[in-house]
């Protein structure tokens, strides 16, 4: 494997990892569960692009199952770093209004919501390709399910779970938390991705 792409994908996870940690860095605690959830989901990508490195070299897109398998594997991963991370820096963290996920299910069950969601729309880049505003509607797509899942986790998945009193309170951290962090993790994407276009692939895999 060239040493550029190795390095290429070091940058990815790195990249990911640090817009992660600045989707949210109004609540400590959730700028900390960005940056790995950030990471462990750019390892996702990662894994699609080594695995599926023949069809890339063809100039042919990875497949769907890889994809949902990558998003599945990842949000996996997330959820067990998270989870470590809690217990171990955090055991007694309350929350934020009791809106931060709890620490067990409720967090690993968000890091797989966040795959699910974003590995796929991230994977939807193949179908614009040749437009010139391919990178604002994969960033558009990806922030809008990060919205989403950030809105799940907070009226959902909270430390209290779902309180109809304070649905305008978890919707709006929700999408404050959500949509920066998953359109950060695009933007990191569409700018380190080794397999962003086929072209660029090429560029780092070439032997």
């Amino acid at each position: 494997m060239p040493m550029r792409l190795v390095f290429r994908l070091l940058l990815l996870v790195l990249v990911c990892a640090v817009t992660g940690l600045a989707g949210a860095t109004f609540i400590p605690t959730l700028s900390e569960r960005g940056a790995i959830l950030g990471a462990c989901l750019s390892l996702g990508i990662v894994f699609i692009d080594l695995f599926d490195r023949k069809k890339l070299d063809s100039s042919q897109q990875p497949g769907m199952k890889l994809v949902l398998s990558a998003a599945v594997l990842s949000g996996l991963l997330a959820g067990i770093a998270l989870n470590l991370s809690d217990f171990m820096l955090h055991p007694e963290d309350q929350g934020y209004g009791g809106f931060v996920t709890p620490h067990g299910f409720g967090t690993a069950a968000t890091a797989l919501a966040y795959g699910l969601l974003m590995h796929p729309a991230y994977a939807l880049r193949w179908r614009f390709q040749g437009l010139k505003s391919k990178e604002s509607i994969v960033v558009f797509l990806v922030a809008c399910v990060g919205v989403l899942a950030g809105v799940v986790r907070t009226l959902f998945m909270g430390e209290n779970g779902f309180r109809a009193e304070m649905f305008s309170s978890g919707l709006m951290l929700g999408v404050l938390t959500g949509g920066p962090f998953a359109m950060l993790w695009a933007l990191a994407m569409t700018a380190c991705d080794p397999a962003w276009t086929f072209e660029r692939w090429k560029k780092y895999a070439k032997v």
